[in-house]
């Protein structure tokens, strides 16, 4: 099952890397014009919320999604199922087409699928919010994914912060990292250290 994940993680992660990193048509005159990366923008869009671990998760003190089988989507026939439903009025058409076609592709792609919100009372609502960020796991009930609009509308941005919603952390503050990779402290930013502290 981790192989599985850890697949999932690392092909949707080179997807999400691999696209145009700035695909938004508003006007946005921020930090993130200066680092346009799927990091950079969320960054950017989340420098002065401080209530954030790891940049762009929301923290759920109650629990623990590592060990929590409770925090996974429901599974039926194989398919891992996320209703979702997106904030009416706060994106134009094209910005929703966009966040349709991002979550889509975990459809093509894998056993995930997010899917329209009927009478589900655990969902994902996507809306407008300060910022680019999510929870990790199902939370229960309506869970927020906040998609800032004038500055989160990129495609790998999307992508990312819905993997956060399946249970996924970011892999370089895992717990085990180390055992796989070194990290070379003295070509980290002054500052920048915080952002590869293990959860």
């Amino acid at each position: 099952m981790e192989v599985i994940r850890l697949s999932l993680f690392l092909y949707l992660a080179a997807q999400a890397l691999s696209r145009p990193t700035y695909e938004s048509t508003s006007e946005y005159d921020g930090e993130a014009a200066l680092d346009r990366t799927v990091f950079g923008v969320i960054e950017a869009a989340n420098k002065n919320n401080t209530l954030l671990k790891e940049g762009d998760i929301a923290d759920e003190l109650s629990r623990s999604a590592r060990r929590c089988t409770t925090c996974m989507w429901k599974k039926s026939k194989g398919i891992v199922k996320v209703p979702f439903t997106i904030a009416p009025d706060q994106y134009s058409p094209s910005t929703v087409s966009l966040i349709h076609d991002a979550l889509k592709e975990f459809e093509v792609m894998t056993c995930v699928q997010f899917v329209n919100r009927s009478t589900e009372s655990d969902f994902l609502y996507i809306k407008s919010g300060a910022g680019c960020w999510s929870y990790i796991g199902r939370t229960m009930g309506q869970q927020v994914l906040s998609l800032a609009n004038t500055s989160c509308m990129v495609y790998g941005v999307i992508q990312h912060e819905a993997m956060h919603n399946l249970g996924f952390f970011h892999e370089h503050t895992r717990i085990d990292r180390d055992n796989y990779i070194n990290i070379l402290w003295e070509n980290i930013a002054k500052g920048d250290g915080w952002k590869l502290c293990r959860f």
